[in-house]
């Protein structure tokens, strides 16, 4: 029997108070928040992504906040790798994870998986744009419902 590990999870949009709530949760339950948003994970995206001021969070670890440059791409595959290796690294320390979350696909990524894909091309979608540039995206849309007529819906 596999023994499951604690994990609280705060779910709302920019605003409605989840960063209070967590950090209050995390105080109280002996944990650290995790932050589940597509817009804190990059530096600088410091007003308007509800973003706690580092001076409150000073005293309380909060994770997957600033690991990248606005320019930079990251995916939710990417958030689920330093996700879950963060909840690993967690229990592995005895802390609770609070999980502050405003990107429902990030938090499915953490919770769920998601569903294996073929790897990026750039190659290929660098085909696709010059075809749409020449032919138009009327055409890549025929395309597209011939191979899979649910996406093109």
């Amino acid at each position: 029997m596999v023994a499951l590990r604690p994990l609280v999870v705060v779910l709302g949009p920019t605003g409605s108070g989840k960063s209070v709530l967590g950090i209050h949760l995390a105080r109280a339950l002996g944990g650290e928040v995790l932050v589940c948003d597509s817009t804190q994970v990059y530096r600088y995206f410091d007003i308007g992504t509800g973003k706690v001021p580092l001076e409150a969070r000073r005293d309380l670890p909060h994770h997957l906040l600033d690991l990248c440059e606005p320019a930079e791409e990251f995916t939710a595959g990417d958030y689920l790798r330093l996700g879950r290796a963060r909840l690993a690294e967690l229990g592995a320390r005895g802390r609770v994870p609070i999980v502050t979350a405003g990107t429902g696909l990030y938090l499915r990524a953490l919770l769920d998986g998601l569903s294996p894909l073929p790897p990026r091309s750039p190659e290929l979608r660098a085909r696709f744009e010059e075809l749409g540039e020449e032919r138009g995206s009327e055409h890549l849309h025929r395309m597209l419902s011939r191979v899979h007529p649910g996406a093109a819906k």
